[in-house]
């Protein structure tokens, strides 16, 4: 799509200018021409005939075929007016104009000057069908003042909108036979300047020039470029040679910053340096760095005519793109190459570092994250992705970090990248380095784990670790299973036992049978948590039910290993006073406390006790 956009840019808005200019000024210096045909004759019937012809005629000598309608002219009013005008070249309709006037001072012609008026209502510019759709300016005026000798000498002012905004251009000229001689060019636009100078030659439409501008942002050509780009004052210098025949043009170009929010892209520090001639575009260099200290580089070149493509891309501790559970920094070394009947993007990307972080739950009710996939995707980019296939090899020999759920491991191993670019495909086993896993206010041993890669975007590896304690009389297991979108968890025992009983032997160190109440709750909590039947899954939480119905900041059950349960609670009586209470079934353990913030570093406690002895203290908190 972008290499589609920039070939019609060179090839057909070089052509829409200079053809534009070969019929502007056909029209605005044709009746000078004629008036040594005589005053008179330009009023008789045949002469409007002529006129026309005449325009026609030096349209087709630049290489465009011109179609007028209702094309007339009025001497008496000083005016030529047509109601529509379109021009063609080779490969289709080039750009219409409706309703175009063109307004002469006569009597300043017949002393050699020119003063003329030149109003649109609409000029719409053609792309190639398969790129986009047209492009409208409206209510356009310009205004030309010029000397008519040997050398026709003199300046221009145009105005239109775009989308309702305003964009201009002006410029002094001078035309010697075929030679166009443009300077102090000045163009406005939405966020858009610039200046230069250029001489055309009108018999080949080849240029020689300068031209210097500045591009603040992107946002008002989100329709021309599509939408998530995001650029931050962007300096442009073109220079525009001829060479054995053809236009050649260098562009060099600074950037602060550019983003795409659609591609996870965010770079600063961009520099541009490439070359056209004809139609091969060479990009000497493009560099950028990410957000850190990570660098950026591609070069090569692609044939805007054939579509073929030679380019290079490396990265140095780049940040990679941050998605939904990984983040990280990578170095790359890339090719792509072909045309457009067939491309192949291959080589090797070296992660130095990923941290993948895994969600906090273990319930079917994981969120999935917001992954744009082949079938959500724009059809433009579908569709060219249907021709790129992919071979890239990732090698990670270690620090691939995968946290949560509890788990801290690094993995080392090899994913391969194949298949098309609009549903690559992703194979390989990251193994583990190291790691261990916390989880029950206890710590387990890895007994083993691996990540393997097998599938479509996105890349969601399948999860099979295995970590064991020694726990009493049994060696309990937890087993993770599933992918990153939808984790699962097991227990399991040696000797073998049902997966409540392992969960209680891991909670409290004691078989179902011994436990108390109170604890079967919290068992029972816990279970429905990890197998996806708890509260975020929608099973039954009665701890949460009465915290919610008391409206309780705090509510808890705990019992000792002799049995004891015990009650607590707690209440916000405001935002700077907590009241807790506590009950329990042991003699004397009830109690009671409050909590008052005096500032924001003080804070008043006082405790009362079911004996009715109390106390209080003044406590003094800093944070370093």
């Amino acid at each position: 799509m972008v290499m589609k956009i920039i070939k019609s840019v060179f090839k057909r808005g070089g052509r829409v200018l200079i053809g534009g200019l070969s019929i502007l000024f056909a029209m605005m210096f044709l009746l000078p021409m004629l008036l040594v045909q005589g005053y008179a004759w330009l009023h008789s019937d045949s002469a409007q005939g002529f006129v026309r012809s005449y325009i026609e005629q030096q349209a087709k000598a630049q290489g465009y075929r011109l179609e007028m309608s209702d094309f007339d002219y009025n001497l008496e009013e000083d005016n030529i007016s047509v109601a529509r005008l379109d021009l063609y070249d080779a490969t289709g309709l080039l750009l219409r104009m409706k309703m175009v006037s063109l307004d002469l001072d006569i009597r300043a012609l017949l002393v050699g000057d020119v003063d003329a008026d030149l109003s649109v209502r609409d000029i719409i510019f053609y792309n190639e069908q398969e790129i986009s759709t047209s492009y409208s300016i409206s209510h356009v005026r310009a205004h030309v003042d010029a000397t008519l000798d040997d050398i026709i000498v003199g300046a221009f002012d145009v105005k239109a909108l775009y989308r309702g905004e305003s964009i201009s251009t002006r410029s002094k000229f001078s035309l010697d036979d075929e030679l166009l001689r443009l300077s102090d060019v000045a163009i406005s636009a939405p966020d858009l300047r610039g200046a230069g100078i250029a001489n055309v030659h009108l018999s080949n439409n080849l240029a020689r020039g300068t031209f210097s501008g500045q591009l603040d942002k992107l946002s008002f050509y989100k329709h021309i470029i599509g939408a998530g780009h995001e650029l931050n004052t962007a300096k442009f210098d073109i220079t525009l040679a001829v060479a054995h025949g053809k236009q050649n043009a260098s562009v060099r170009a600074k950037m602060r910053s550019y983003a795409n929010k659609n591609f996870l892209i965010a770079v600063r520090d961009i520099d541009l340096d490439m070359h056209l001639s004809g139609s091969t575009l060479r990009v000497n260099s493009l560099k950028a760095r990410d957000l850190e200290d990570g660098t950026f580089e591609v070069s090569g070149d692609v044939d805007l005519a054939s579509e073929a493509v030679d380019l290079f891309l490396k990265a140095k501790h780049f940040h990679a793109p941050k998605g939904g559970i990984a983040d990280g920094f990578i170095n790359v070394d890339l090719d792509f190459k072909g045309d457009k009947t067939a491309y192949i993007l291959n080589g090797n990307i070296s992660p130095e570092k990923i941290n993948i972080t895994l969600p906090e739950r273990f319930t079917q009710a994981i969120p999935e994250i917001n992954v744009e996939t082949p079938k959500t995707r724009a059809t433009d980019t579908q569709n060219m992705g249907q021709n790129i296939t992919l071979d890239i090899v990732v090698d990670a020999p270690n620090q691939i970090f995968v946290r949560g759920w509890g788990l801290d491991a690094e993995f080392g191993g090899k994913v391969k990248i194949h298949g098309a670019l609009a549903d690559p495909q992703f194979d390989g086993v990251l193994k583990l380095q190291r790691g261990r896993y916390d989880e029950f206010g206890k710590s387990f041993n890895v007994a083993k784990a691996t990540l393997n890669f097998s599938g479509s975007i996105p890349p969601n590896p399948i999860f099979d670790i295995l970590v064991e304690t020694k726990t009493g009389d049994i060696m309990a297991r937890v087993g993770i299973t599933g992918n990153a979108l939808k984790p699962s968890i097991k227990f399991s025992s040696d000797p073998a036992l049902p997966e409540d009983e392992v969960l209680a032997h891991i909670l409290f160190g004691e078989g179902m049978g011994n436990i108390s109440p109170f604890q079967a709750v919290q068992l029972t909590q816990t279970l429905q948590r990890f197998t996806g039947h708890g509260s975020n899954g929608g099973g039954f939480d009665p701890v949460g039910l009465l915290r919610t119905t008391t409206g309780l900041d705090d509510l808890r059950f705990d019992a000792d290993e002799d049995g004891n349960a015990s009650v607590g609670a707690g209440k916000h009586l405001s935002d700077k006073v907590y009241l807790e209470v506590e009950a329990g079934s042991a003699d004397g353990s009830g109690s009671a406390n409050i909590e008052i913030e005096l500032t924001p570093n003080i804070t008043l406690e006082s405790e009362i006790g079911q004996d009715a002895r109390g106390g209080a203290g003044i406590f003094w908190n800093w944070d370093y």
